[in-house]
């Protein structure tokens, strides 16, 4: 199962659309943090499973690009490439909604849904889930090298998490948790009941049980004398019930004699009341009758007022118009003053700019306002002519001055141009003579080349050598092994030695010894020599990258240089083709003096000022002709009003009589209506004579009756006090009843809360109990899983142990047989001849070969659970922390990785991934400043790929 195509569109960084087709072998990608390079593969993860179990980085908002809007449409597709054939997984988020689709080969749709289509990748397509499949074919940063350099445990659980079974660990944490939360339970129980007092409960609960009879005693003495007094309260009230009636009734008559002695006080107040009102009408008649005569010269008065008012009107009218006349007056006479005033500030002496303006200082009055109009008016026509002309003269002159100066930077933009032409002359030939008419950046390119290829061979050199020593030292071991005694069988075959042998077997070993180094010190020797071709390259490749960055800047110089031409060009001819326009508009023409420039200056501002002052002349005729009007109509009104005469005196006489009629007027209303109620108040002082009598006839049979009811007074107050008394001590004795009554409740209540105590305590003894056992029970479960979590590691021990070995032995060409792992997972290397080393002895490159193999084997073990074959492989910033040389035998061991691979995906900043020769292809991706990120292969763009897969399948981003 490989990678066949990867679609992909607005998923984080890469904003653009992007289709790769991955082939098989190698592929590097590359480029500075932050620029996707991780995205690329994240975005297969999300295809294939969504964000569901995927953490922050998988939610819906934080995968559309952050420049853009959520309504943009975000898609992913994968196609994989299968023993049953091709298969691409679709998916799409737009507006936070997502939509998912499987689809075979031609293009039928296979299932649909989110949901569903993840079940069926997990089912059919690849046959595990997301952590298995990320543990198969991702290896992220820095997880390469936890075989050599994490602690026993902490290695145990990463692998345990790539293998799925960390959740018996996670189960097993959670039994914990329960198991300290039963055993923290378990000691409060124990603690309050060791804080818990048994003596003085049993010792409470038996005082409160004697208090308990003894108030139970005390009660029943108490109720005793409680019915006693109830009895002595019944007969008391039956006593005070029998003096009650008498009680009522005599309360009853007191009450009747005190309202009717009140109804007969009430009675004569009314009648005296009336008798005054009656006294008081007789005196109204009398002043009604001698008010009522003088009210009738009202009307006269009243007219009279109303005439003199209209004359005092009048009067004042003619006051104010006689005040307004001779305002105006005045006004006419300041109008004409203030024109002749500014006619005479107008005056320009002899200069007659405008035609009439002279001939208006032999006018005045009405008609002097009137011709001053009419010559003002046609000074705006001059002004406006007279601009013409002073605009023209200056513009005449502008274009004199400006022919000066153009024709001056025509001289100076020639001389610029020659000049610029003889300096790209000089770079051009400069230029030749440097590249001796060679392609210099060819060469730096060849050069480049040469040397990376020769240090690569001698790297590859000095690896066999290396190989070869070591693999001379151990066959050194084992003859020294031999010849010492210390093994008595041959180490191929195993069986002992017979007598002779050991030597014959000793130099034989001795001897490939020696013939194993002698190739090693060729293999140096050729390494040394190629070492030496590649520095000799060196040299070369610095002089011509010197001369080509000399070349370069000459280049780009002699460009500039150019553009400085072509710009000094189009600006002489520019200046020429201004220098012609203005000698067609001077032509003919002399420039114009400063003299006449200021005449035509002076002339305008003459004009001005006589246009300017109309608007102020106008306004002053109109308000004279206006005033004119005015004063006709006032001498009109005045004439009217020549006759009339008006008394104040008597107006204010004739006001004040008015006054005094009004109110007498007033006074006789308010008698004639006080007379009117006379009747009314006769009616009433006969019904309070009649009502007084009723009265005190009410009165005095009521006394009569109180007389023959003979009540004893004293006596019933003595039945009151007896059932006061009677009632005080019942409320004692009951009072005393509940006082017991509680207080036996209190010791009932002692009882019953020492009882509850008590048993409180025995159920906390129970359940601290039950806590203790069910804890213990949780100890045994915690042991049981780890026993399993060790068992489970250690079935997938055997199988890692194989595979690894195998990849050890492809990696190192045999130099290593076997790779074996201790219970916490530490790596052991075993040669061919059984020797056993920890991964820790060995250095750094050969460290990082057996952490590969231990990592690549792990992920074939997970993908053989699935029932696929791992095709692919991604490598996820492995070279991060290790240097060039231990970067350079990782390539190396990847190299010959790619037997057992399809695809091996190698992401990093490095620039060794970049320019190894053992990536077959390297995608570069580049961040713009928008902080969009392209895919680019290094040398040539990725754009012509897309279109040509586009024109092939007919619809971009399309299976």
């Amino acid at each position: 199962m490989i990678l066949e195509r990867l679609f992909i569109e607005n998923y984080k960084q890469l904003r653009e659309p992007v289709e790769l087709y991955p082939p098989e072998g190698a592929i590097g990608i590359v480029g500075p943090n932050g620029a996707g390079k991780s995205t690329l593969f994240e975005s297969i993860l999300w295809a294939f499973f969504g964000s569901r179990g995927g953490g922050p980085r998988f939610a819906n908002e934080s995968i559309p690009w952050s420049g853009g809007s959520t309504k943009d449409p975000t898609t992913v597709e994968v196609t994989l490439a299968t023993d049953g054939g091709s298969f691409t997984v679709r998916r799409r988020l737009k507006s936070g909604s997502t939509s998912a689709e499987a689809i075979d080969a031609a293009c039928r749709t296979i299932v649909s849904g989110t949901a569903d289509v993840t079940r069926w990748v997990e089912e059919n397509l690849l046959g595990m889930d997301r952590t298995a499949f990320e543990a198969t074919f991702y290896a992220r940063q820095k997880e390469l090298r936890f075989f050599a350099h994490d602690e026993g445990i902490s290695r145990v659980r990463k692998i345990s998490k790539l293998l799925g079974i960390s959740s018996v660990e996670t189960a097993q944490s959670f039994l914990r948790e329960d198991r300290n939360d039963l055993r923290s339970e378990a000691r409060l129980l124990e603690g309050r009941l060791a804080e818990a007092d048994l003596d003085s409960l049993q010792t409470e609960l038996e005082e409160a049980s004697k208090e308990c009879v003894r108030l139970e005693t005390q009660l029943e003495k108490v109720s005793e004398e409680y019915d006693t007094a109830e009895k002595e309260l019944k007969s008391a009230r039956e006593v005070r019930v029998a003096l009650e009636s008498t009680y009522r009734e005599h309360s009853r008559l007191t009450a009747d004699l005190r309202e009717a002695e009140a109804d007969g006080r009430r009675a004569g107040d009314r009648r005296a009341e009336a008798e005054k009102d009656l006294a008081e009408l007789a005196a109204a008649e009398e002043e009604l009758g001698r008010l009522k005569p003088r009210t009738a010269r009202l009307p006269e008065v009243t007219f009279e007022l109303e005439r003199l008012e209209e004359d005092r009107r009048r009067s004042e009218q003619r006051d104010r118009d006689r005040k307004e006349y001779m305002q105006a007056q005045r006004r006419l006479s300041d109008i004409e003053g203030e024109v002749a005033d500014d006619l005479e500030s107008l005056d320009g002496g002899e200069d007659d700019a405008l035609p009439g303006f002279q001939d208006l200082f032999d006018l005045d009055g009405p008609e002097l306002l009137s011709e001053i109009l009419a010559v003002l008016e046609r000074a705006a026509g001059e002004l406006e002519r007279a601009e013409g002309s002073h605009e023209e003269l200056r513009r005449l002159a502008g274009d004199h001055d400006a022919y000066r100066v153009v024709a001056k930077e025509v001289g100076e933009a020639d001389e610029s141009y020659s000049a610029a032409r003889e300096e790209v002359a000089g770079l051009v030939e400069a230029l030749e003579d440097l590249s001796g008419g060679e392609d210099l950046e060819r060469a730096e390119r060849e050069l480049r080349e040469q040397e990376e290829k020769l240090r690569e061979l001698a790297a590859l050199h000095r690896g066999k050598a290396n190989a070869d020593e070591s693999e001379a030292k151990n066959i050194d071991k084992a003859r020294e092994a031999i010849d010492s005694g210390a093994e008595e069988h041959c180490p191929t075959c195993h069986r002992e030695f017979e007598s002779g042998e050991q030597a014959e077997i000793s130099d034989t070993l001795r001897r490939q010894a020696a013939a194993i180094r002698r190739r090693a010190d060729r293999e140096t020797g050729e390494a040394g020599k190629l070492a030496a071709s590649a520095d000799e390259t060196g040299e070369k490749l610095v002089r011509v990258a010197s001369n080509l960055n000399r070349w370069r800047e000459l280049r780009e110089t002699r460009v500039r240089a150019e553009d400085r031409v072509a710009a000094r060009l189009e600006a002489l001819e520019k200046a020429r083709s201004g220098l012609e326009e203005l000698e067609t508009r001077i032509a003919g023409t002399e420039a114009p003096t400063e003299a006449d420039l200021e005449a035509a200056r002076a002339r305008c501002a003459r004009l001005r000022e006589l246009r300017d002052a109309r608007p102020q002349v106008k306004s002053l005729a109109a308000e004279h002709t206006k005033l004119t009007g005015r004063i006709a109509e006032l001498a009109e009104d005045l004439d009217a009003l020549a006759g009339l005469t008006y008394d104040a005196d008597a107006h204010r006489e004739r006001r004040e009589e008015k006054d005094r009629l009004e109110r007498a007027l007033g006074r006789v209303e308010e008698l004639e209506r006080r007379l009117s109620t006379r009747p009314e108040v006769e009616k009433a002082l006969q019904a309070a004579r009649e009502q007084g009598g009723a009265a005190e006839t009410t009165a005095e049979k009521l006394r009569r009756e109180i007389t023959a009811l003979d009540f004893d007074e004293s006596a019933y107050e003595a039945s009151v006090e007896l059932v006061a008394a009677a009632e005080e001590k019942l409320s004692k004795l009951s009072d005393a009843r509940v006082w017991i009554g509680g207080e036996w409740k209190d010791a009932d209540y002692r009882i019953e809360r020492a009882k509850t105590e008590l048993k409180r305590l025995d159920d906390d003894r129970k359940l601290a109990n039950e806590k203790a056992a069910a804890a213990s029970r949780m100890d045994e479960m915690d042991s049981l899983f780890t026993e399993f979590f060790r068992s489970l590691t250690a079935r997938a021990r055997p199988m890692l142990e194989v595979e690894a070995s195998n990849l050890v032995r492809d990696l190192t060409d045999g130099r290593y047989e076997r790779m074996e792992f201790d219970e916490n997972y530490r790596v052991r290397l075993l040669d061919r001849f059984d020797d056993s080393y920890a991964i820790e002895r060995f250095s750094g490159g050969e460290s990082d070969v057996a952490s590969l193999s231990a990592r690549v084997a792990l992920s074939r073990i997970v993908a053989s659970r699935g029932g696929n074959t791992l095709g692919f492989l991604v490598l996820d910033e492995v070279f991060g922390s290790l240097d060039a040389g231990r970067r350079n035998n990782v390539l190396l061991a990847l190299e010959r990785l790619k037997r057992s691979f399809g695809q091996i995906f190698i992401i990093s900043h490095v620039a060794e991934v970049q320019e190894s020769a053992l990536v077959d292809e390297v995608w570069m991706l580049e961040e713009d400043e928008d902080g969009k990120s392209i895919v680019r292969r290094v040398g040539t763009s990725l754009a012509p790929d897309i279109r040509a897969a586009e024109a092939t399948t007919g619809t971009a981003g399309r299976p």
